[in-house]
């Protein structure tokens, strides 16, 4: 019965699975034109920026920043490392997990914050797994 119950957990998560990592083919198209288009325009904002100090408002104003040029980083934000929510890294290899996240996003305290929250979801759900499996099986 035990293994019975395995399999069913395993099996739902494979389900699961192949829908989170389908993706579009257009998100792979490379547009060579777009991006040299978009990269003269950094280019040029970079060389004014080397020899003024000026906001991105400044930019925008005298026409060497385009409005349709969104920058959207800031060296605040910080991502997750490899691109793996830090609540699944918490999740799936506990305290490592969080050690991790905090190296890797060099000491972020929002991203630390995810991944001990998915340290505690893990710890819980294997808990969970094992009175399952142990006391009611």
């Amino acid at each position: 019965m035990k293994q019975l119950l395995l399999v069913g957990f395993a099996m739902a998560l494979s389900i699961a699975t192949p829908t989170m990592l389908r993706a579009e083919a257009s998100e792979f198209v490379y547009d060579k034109v777009k991006v040299n288009k978009e990269l003269a325009i950094l280019n040029a904002a970079d060389a004014y920026l080397t020899s003024h100090q000026a906001t991105v408002a400044e930019l925008r104003n005298k026409g060497i920043l385009p409005d349709d040029v969104a920058l959207t980083w800031s060296p605040d934000d910080a991502t997750p490392p490899l691109g793996i929510p830090s609540v699944v890294w918490g999740f799936c290899f506990g305290i490592l997990g969080v050690l991790l996240v905090y190296v890797m996003t060099d000491q972020s305290k929002e991203e630390t914050k995810k991944a001990f929250y998915g340290c505690v979801a893990g710890a819980i759900f294997w808990v969970i797994l094992n009175v399952i499996f142990n006391v009611i099986l």
